[in-house]
């Protein structure tokens, strides 16, 4: 037997074998039985004169199904030419991950996030080790340095599924040990240690330090300082004294302290109304969007011309150095009350409906109404959108105040100027590239068919529409591509919606594994999915549910 590889010595050494005739092509497993099923065909087939191009073609084909981890070929010469086997070598695939003996934390769940294989997917001994030196670096970070993993294969051969139990011996939990303080603040260390609540009686996880940080970082944000920083890292694990130093490195920045004039605003307000608090920084762009939040604020409660400003600068030399002062100047104005919108150039759509979208509201009953610039803007941009939607490309929305309706100060009423412009309409729609799923059914899902309004946002639900399809028959690649050719019309456009199917996915075997207490038939009535059908996503789903 001749045994084939991709070397230049061995190529030269099996150079005799190319152009000999094929006198039989076998797919065989490990232990020599042939593999039947569904199998692609091969470039390299009997009858025809060995070649290695077709020998790689054929190595290509067998390894796109995914079902083989590795395959080996090899030449036996017989009468009248060779004998060519493959031998593949099957994958398994993860079933059961299991974790036993740990000592929380980590969690049995969030090993097994750490561990990061997937249920299903092909076996490989390198990526579980990997996964297991993955789950090492938990174990570390939740303290547990002198832990011994180890770990057992349970292969199914009937199913071809393989179990990794995966045995933890804890050890004993390291300590805080040292707990040396890198600061840059004007706060003693003690101070910022006792604020972190981190003591050598507590044992090192990763919860403790992140907590004990944003506990220091939150102290220091309070008392101003928005850029402050607190990162704790590990030193080195002691095996003797089972501890483990800590470094805290604090990082103050610049107090920032905020300042209100013409109105008042609660502590609790600022907070969400600023963003510089949650970002931790005081740039021009998040001053100037806490400037919009306030206003916004202010409009929504009837100050519809409230005009906010703000600045920022250091603080002068008889104050604290090193201070940077944010304030914010609101002049509220007077307190509307909007009594009403209307709109005008509509023709397509009703008012009713365009009423429903509006964010904007009239007021009622003990209520100013909601009214802003922000809200208008959205409002005109919902109504402009929905046009557009439906065929009218070339449309305008734009909106009017009158703060003195009906001779009364301080009474708005908004008037939408709405012009639609000409509708665009589809004149014909062709699909090609359909085998699997016939005209008929891919047009009862398109909305652009001839004489309905032509939009971008059509042609894309077209697309997720006969794209679900197709993904709900097996077509996992499927692709659409669509042309947009004008008509024999002005505001005429033709479509053509361009279909790839791909290849079909078919259910080969459906396994039920995981469960303790129900009995195996039960579970099996409910499962939609059937051995040799399309693996379609809505019989996933239906039997999960």
């Amino acid at each position: 037997m001749v045994t084939l590889a991709f070397v230049a010595g061995t190529r030269a050494q099996d150079a005799g074998i190319e152009g000999q005739r094929v006198t039989q092509v076998r797919v065989l497993d490990e232990t020599g039985a042939v593999v039947t099923g569904n199998l692609p065909e091969l470039p390299l087939r009997e009858g025809v004169a060995f070649d290695f191009d077709a020998e790689r073609a054929s190595l290509r084909a067998l390894y796109q199904q995914g079902d083989y981890s590795d395959i080996r070929v090899s030449a036996t010469p017989e009468s009248g030419g060779v004998r060519v086997d493959f031998i593949a070598r099957r994958n398994f695939y993860y079933n059961v991950i299991r974790v036993e003996g740990l000592k929380a934390p980590p969690t049995e769940a969030a090993a097994l996030a750490a561990m990061r294989l997937g249920l299903g997917e092909a076996y490989r001994e390198s990526a579980l080790r990997d996964a297991i030196e993955r789950l090492r670096e938990a174990l570390r970070d939740g303290g547990l340095y002198e832990a011994r993993v180890t770990w057992a294969l349970q292969p199914h051969e009937d199913t071809r599924q393989m179990d990794i139990i995966v045995s933890v011996e804890p050890g004993p939990r390291a300590h805080v040990g040292s707990i040396g303080i890198e600061n840059q603040t004007s706060y003693p260390d003690q101070q910022l240690l006792h604020r972190s609540k981190i003591s050598p009686k507590k044992e090192v996880t990763s919860a403790l330090l992140s907590r004990g940080s944003e506990r220091v970082r939150t102290f220091l944000v309070d008392q101003g300082h928005l850029g402050a920083g607190v990162v704790i890292t590990r030193g080195e694990y002691d095996v003797e004294s089972k501890r483990v130093p800590l470094k805290m490195a604090v990082k103050a920045g610049p107090r920032v302290r905020i300042e209100i004039s013409g109105a008042k605003l609660s502590k609790g307000e600022l907070k969400k109304l600023l963003p510089i608090f949650a970002e931790g920084a005081a740039d021009d762009d998040l001053l100037q969007e806490g400037r919009r939040n306030i206003r916004d604020h202010f409009q929504r409660q009837g100050y519809f011309n409230v005009d906010v400003q703000v600045s920022s600068h250091e603080s002068s030399a008889d104050s604290k150095q090193g201070e940077q002062i944010i304030s914010y100047e609101i002049s509220r104005g007077d307190r509307f009350r909007l009594a009403g919108m209307a709109f005008e150039g509509n023709k397509y759509f009703g008012s009713a409906l365009l009423a429903r979208r509006l964010q904007i509201q009239a007021a009622s009953f003990a209520s100013s109404g909601r009214f802003s610039q922000q809200m208008l803007r959205a409002d005109a941009e919902s109504m402009r959108a929905l046009y557009h939607a439906n065929g009218f490309r070339d449309s305008q929305v734009t909106a009017a105040v009158d703060d003195q309706h009906e001779g009364k100060k301080n009474n708005l009423f908004v008037t939408f100027h709405i012009v639609e412009g000409a509708q665009t309409r589809v004149a014909d729609l062709q699909i090609d590239g359909n085998h699997a799923i016939p005209l008929d059914t891919l047009l009862a899902v398109a909305g652009s068919t001839r004489g309905q309004p032509y939009s971008e946002a059509g042609v894309a639900s077209d697309r997720n529409n006969i794209l679900a399809l197709y993904f709900n028959e097996g077509y996992p690649s499927a692709t659409f591509r669509e042309d947009v050719l004008p008509g024999e019309q002005p505001n005429e456009v033709r479509l053509a919606y361009h279909i790839t199917e791909g290849n079909r996915v078919e259910v080969a075997q459906v396994l039920l594994t995981g469960y303790q207490y129900t009995r195996p038939g039960i579970i099996a009535r409910q499962v939609e999915m059937q051995p040799g059908g399309p693996l379609r996503q809505g019989d996933v789903a239906k039997t999960q549910r």
